[in-house]
């Protein structure tokens, strides 16, 4: 959408809010999206379906605090005590 000169993130958040209305289960597909922040907030209003780039998936998983609790967990099933 923003491709197209319109504000995407009002437009789906236009579209939820007509999809929760109807009490439909439909979900929406946003597809393309360029940047976890913009994932994070169409999350916030209740969307759950998304396409995105492997440069995303990169961006969320290189978080420190989600890769922490992984390292810990690797070290305990290799018998290393976290103190």
């Amino acid at each position: 959408m923003a491709d197209a000169g319109k504000d995407g993130m009002s437009e789906h958040k236009r579209m939820q809010a007509i999809v929760d209305g109807m009490g439909s289960p439909t979900r929406i597909l946003i597809a393309s999206i360029r940047d976890e922040k913009s994932m994070g907030d169409l999350m916030a209003y209740g969307m759950d379906t998304f396409t995105f780039s492997p440069d995303i998936v990169r961006d969320l998983f290189s978080e420190e605090l989600t890769i922490l609790p992984l390292k810990i967990s690797r070290l305990q099933q290799n018998g290393v005590q976290n103190k």
